[in-house]
């Protein structure tokens, strides 16, 4: 018996060491899952480990949070370039009406042309181009009354422009309308820069019977375009109409003279006041 104890014994403590050890390893493996559990989940009011992967869902920061200063700096640039965008934009589209309404004209589409104006107009109701260029485009088309139509709604703009002034005086002049024709010609714009336009006026003054208001034009017109023929034709129709022989011969002389231009009834006429007068 002492000897089989003996030999039984090792068999017996490697046992107990095996099962100490499964123990051993079974308790650990609990602690370790407690540890891993406790890690995970933290306990009520026990902060969170370093080791902890967290969540973080960030908030998205809306305009009211931000401070005042930076939600007036955010907002003010935006609007001032929005009018400045608006402003560029509204020059933008009349220059290409017009280039449009010049190209048009151009290739010989008046009508055309015509409605590109007339939507220049509803941008720029100030600009006496927009005016002028319906009209001639109407006279082009052999309908003055509608041309004069439109250049009476420059006036009533109060569009002030010599060109619009003489076309409105030249339809008026074509009916002999020649108080009409001196109303609309004031004398208010530069006569060497409107010389046709005071032309016409001294014209009008002569048919109204003012000789002496139609030589003061002619002899302005004279002075500043002493090559014109038409100056010195006028101005010697009207000493002619005064009986005044001598300065009418002269002035018949240089209108021939410079009168290369002179249709043909002119130069006959001028020859026959010529001898008329001598």
């Amino acid at each position: 018996a002492s000897l089989q104890h003996s030999e039984s014994q090792p068999a017996t403590d490697t046992v107990l060491q095996r099962d100490l050890q499964t123990e051993s390893a079974v308790s650990a493996l609990a602690v370790t899952e407690d540890a891993t559990k406790r890690a995970v989940v933290p306990r009520a009011g026990e902060p969170k480990t370093e080791g902890t992967p967290q969540l973080i869902q960030q908030q998205p920061v809306t305009t009211a949070q931000l401070p005042k200063a930076a939600q007036s700096q955010k907002a003010t640039p935006t609007a001032g370039v929005q009018v400045e965008r608006t402003v560029i934009s509204a020059a933008q589209r009349a220059s290409a009406l017009q280039q449009q309404a010049l190209n048009a004209t151009q290739a010989g589409q008046l009508q055309r042309a015509l409605q590109l104006w007339q939507q220049l107009q509803q941008l720029t109701p100030d600009d006496a181009l927009v005016y002028l260029a319906q009209a001639r485009l109407w006279l082009q088309l052999g309908q003055p009354s509608t041309a004069e139509q439109v250049l009476q709604q420059a006036l009533q703009q109060q569009v002030a422009h010599a060109d619009i002034q003489l076309l409105l005086a030249q339809q008026a002049a074509s009916r002999a309308q020649w108080q009409q024709v001196d109303t609309l010609l004031p004398p208010k714009f530069a006569l060497a820069e409107q010389p046709d336009y005071y032309g016409l006026k001294a014209t009008a003054l002569q048919q109204l019977g003012q000789p002496q208001a139609a030589l003061h034009w002619f002899s302005q017109l004279i002075i500043q375009q002493p090559q014109q023929p038409r100056w010195w034709l006028g101005a010697a129709i009207t000493y002619d109409a005064q009986a005044q022989r001598q300065q009418a011969h002269l002035h018949y002389r240089q209108a021939l003279q410079w009168g290369a231009n002179l249709s043909a009834a002119s130069r006959d006429y001028i020859q026959q006041r010529l001898a008329a007068t001598e």
